[in-house]
């Protein structure tokens, strides 16, 4: 168990790593979720509906210290990255050995479930690494059974349930371990559980006290809402649909995980089957993983997983197979064992580094890569000339996270109002958001329909078409003139 010879090499691939995602991470524009979340930490709150606050204070804690650029958002997601990377080998390290702790690092750094989703910054990014974390207090609090410990591993699974309520499927699968692990001397039921589910449930608080604080006509309406659609989903489940569902799902994991990457976890799941309830190491990572995997699963059926809680859900999975990797390429037949790992590995990097290329992603990974073209830069500043052009002193566009983005790229980052939705968003709780009254200058309204809403048209004396911004990224926008006195045409876009 006490492999040495690892941390060097631990510490310089990290490091590189590190290096690596703090430049690339600046090569690309930011994403739709993205903007929205730096747009979250200008306006920090104790909740947004069913997302905690602790991604929004990151966003903001990194335009402190880089400005509001890609990397002032994404540098907290490589830090975690490589945070979450050297966890995993020290919790591999002193569960199974230093060979399985650097078996499972390779297999994080590879697969492109990791390299793809940790390039920005998403709740996913933030679940590994509080789920590389868990993994290291878990074990602690189980082995030493300390109270201390215990309260330690409830204050970590308070800060993952503050970010979703997703993550307390950890908890159960801790409580989960506790109660079939054959090896426990002692009763079911201890003070040290009780402080742990305490400390955890408080990661609930912030939803509430945001709920509170909104007012019950507004937030906890809408949640009510928001249940009964979810159970009125459940209550109606098309067979049909929800095998599509399923399918899709499963394919998207594979390709998450790399064909190399799902055949390597199934046969360290396969081999460890007979080792399960004989060594509480193996029973401890099949609790935490596999429960939370299962009801995502059943939940596709009614389209109602959480695709950004699973990436975490898998890293204990990683331990286990580098368990099992470990003992093949250590033991006998160690070269061919060896030579197999090599290629897995060079096949799952392979496939990593192609979803990396933009060009290459855009063709073969349209759906699943993280570096998709989005192009905002561009349309920010076609969308600023055409503002100046018209002598609009306001935009108002109609979808979130495109305000969100020209935000973002508009020099000076001017305010960007959205039309009022259908149903309530956090937008409509910060001041100004749908609310135009006050502003005495014409606008600049953006839609993604030829179709101007009323709630624009009433508030200003006249609304004109204009013609299309020339540019590929401005292709389905519709713009508009709002004007609030009637002026001739003779005077829009410099026609004489």
């Amino acid at each position: 168990m006490n492999q040495t010879g690892y941390r060097k090499r631990v510490t310089l691939l990290l490091f590189a790593l590190l290096l690596v995602r703090f430049w690339y991470g600046q090569t690309f524009e930011l994403t739709g979720p993205e903007a929205m979340v730096w747009l979250r930490g200008k306006h920090l709150a104790l909740g947004y509906w069913s997302q905690g606050p602790l991604l929004p204070l990151f966003s903001a804690l990194g335009v402190h210290f880089f400005g509001v650029t890609e990397l002032g958002i994404r540098w907290v997601a490589a830090a975690v990255y490589t945070a979450s990377g050297f966890l995993l080998f020290y919790t591999g390290r002193q569960i199974f050995g230093a060979r399985a702790g650097f078996c499972s690092l390779l297999l994080y750094v590879v697969l492109p479930l990791y390299a793809w989703q940790a390039l920005l910054l998403s709740d996913a990014t933030l679940n590994i690494g509080l789920m590389a974390l868990a993994l290291l207090t878990f074990r602690q609090a189980t082995e030493r059974n300390r109270l201390r410990d215990w309260a330690v591993a409830g204050a970590v699974s308070a800060v993952a349930v503050c970010l979703s309520g997703w993550n307390l499927m950890w908890a159960g699968g801790l409580l989960l371990f506790r109660a079939v692990d054959e090896h426990r001397h002692e009763r079911w039921w201890r003070p040290s559980i009780g402080l742990f589910l305490g400390l955890t449930l408080l990661g609930f608080l912030p939803f509430f006290l945001w709920h509170a604080k909104i007012g019950f006509s507004y937030g906890l309406s809408e949640s009510a809402l928001k249940w009964l659609g979810s159970k009125q989903q459940l209550n109606s489940l098309d067979l049909s649909i929800g095998l599509a569902g399923l399918r899709d799902f499963l394919c998207a994991q594979g390709v998450w995980l790399a064909p190399t990457g799902v055949a390597a976890i199934a046969y360290a799941v396969w081999r460890s089957r007979e080792e399960v309830f004989l060594r509480r190491s193996h029973l401890f990572l099949l609790c935490l993983a596999v429960p939370g995997i299962v009801l995502q699963v059943l939940l596709t059926l009614w389209n109602l997983e959480n695709q950004e809680s699973l990436s975490a859900l898998y890293l204990p999975l990683l331990l286990m197979t580098g368990s099992v990797a470990a003992r093949r390429i250590w033991g006998a037949h160690h070269l061919f064992w060896r030579r197999l790992a090599l290629v897995l590995l060079v096949l799952a990097g392979a496939q990593s580094v192609s979803g990396l290329m933009p060009r290459v992603a855009e063709r073969i990974w349209p759906n699943y890569s993280a570096v998709r073209p989005v192009h905002a830069r561009h349309l920010a500043e076609e969308v600023e000339r055409l503002q100046r052009e018209v002598g609009a002193g306001i935009i108002i566009t109609d979808w979130v996270r495109e305000s969100a983005l020209l935000q973002f790229y508009l020099p000076l980052h001017p305010f960007v109002h959205v039309v009022p939705g259908h149903s309530l968003t956090q937008f409509d709780f910060w001041a100004g958001y749908g609310s135009w009254e006050g502003e005495a200058s014409n606008a600049l309204l953006m839609l993604r329909t030829a179709e101007v809403p009323e709630a624009v048209r009433k508030d200003f004396a006249l609304v004109r078409p204009l013609p299309p911004i020339p540019i590929p990224e401005a292709k389905g926008w519709h713009f508009f003139l709002c004007e609030r006195m009637p002026v001739p045409p003779s005077q829009i876009l410099g026609q004489p």
